[in-house]
């Protein structure tokens, strides 16, 4: 008997690494779809004339993209497809590109002293912290009991 978890999976027995590659390729046109959808709200955002200001979140664009590119990559060895090789080589182009530009821009902000700072507490757009004394006191027929000792 076949320790082997697989070997069970009467598509594995037929053609192997069947189940698994499913899994993979719907995994990757998920992603394909999520990359798609996230590109057209850039553009979405463009088109209206607004800019997306530069800030630490860009950092949040290189993972995804980075595993999605990845996976591409390894798809195009794995199944030799010239197609995947293809996207392969533009989404590591766009990756390595998007990777320089949130770098150079990190390090001029960085530079500049402004990177670290919260947009909200230029202009005071900040909540300060209320304590929550404040909030029952000001609750009309509330009353907070008295430390113990005093």
């Amino acid at each position: 008997m076949s320790n082997d978890p697989t070997s069970n999976h009467s598509l594995n027995c037929v053609f192997p690494g069947t189940v698994p590659f499913s899994v993979a390729l719907t995994i990757w046109g998920f992603g394909l779809v999520w990359l798609s959808i996230a590109i057209a709200s850039i553009l979405h955002i463009r088109k209206r004339g607004e800019r997306i200001p530069f800030n630490m979140g860009w950092w949040g664009f290189t993972f995804p993209i980075g595993v999605f590119t990845s996976a591409t990559v390894q798809f195009g060895t794995e199944l030799d497809s010239p197609a995947f090789k293809v996207l392969g080589t533009i989404f590591t182009v766009t990756l390595v590109l998007l990777w320089l530009t949130v770098s150079v821009a990190t390090a001029v902000k960085a530079w500049n002293g402004v990177i670290f700072m919260a947009p909200c507490l230029d202009d005071g757009g900040c909540v300060p912290p209320v304590r929550s004394e404040t909030i029952v006191s000001s609750a009309p027929g509330l009353e907070l009991p008295s430390p113990p000792g005093s």
